[in-house]
């Protein structure tokens, strides 16, 4: 009867052989006491942050000119929205496809055209916004920001006068 090795036997003794040599002790291990600079402590005060760069010269105007864009396109909104009311009012009584709910159909996408021209100020705010906020130009951005919010607020508005005629009649 001939004994013959277990595979699995073979390759654990292969394997404790080889794992062996990597537990040599050769004496050269790092030391564990503290390093000369963690004894020193913090080497001195922190450096405070560089100032913020100035407010970019053209902005301002930039700005003022976006704002003034869209609050004249909300005048403009605000102005058409009682005779669009009445209009809509009456097409929404209206048999589909008469004159009257044409009117209507008609006085809701000059609506929905003001608004989109309320809208042109803010899609430029936020490009400013982005170009800015990647050049790490904080006051430029809160500057931004700020006027962004304003002229977000008349599209809000805008928004809700819309909401409230109530959905459109196909």
């Amino acid at each position: 009867m001939s004994i013959q090795p277990r595979p699995a036997l073979l390759a654990l003794s292969i394997a404790a052989a080889s794992l062996a040599g990597c537990a040599k002790d050769t004496g050269e291990y790092p030391s564990l006491e503290r390093r000369p600079i963690e004894r020193a402590g913090a080497i001195g005060a922190p450096t405070p942050p560089p100032p913020p760069a100035p407010l970019s010269p053209e902005l301002p105007a930039r700005l003022d000119a976006l704002a003034a864009q869209a609050r004249a396109a909300h005048a403009r909104f605000v102005d058409q929205l009682p005779a669009a009311r009445r209009r809509i009012r009456e097409g929404s009584r209206a048999p589909i496809g008469s004159d009257a709910w044409g009117d209507a159909q008609v006085a809701l996408a000059s609506l929905e055209s003001a608004r989109s021209q309320t809208m042109l100020p803010l899609a430029d705010l936020d490009l400013l916004l982005t170009e800015r906020a990647a050049q790490e130009l904080a006051r430029d951005v809160m500057r931004i920001v700020a006027t962004r919010d304003m002229v977000a607020s008349l599209v809000a508005e805008e928004d809700a006068a819309l909401d409230a005629l109530g959905p459109p009649r196909a």
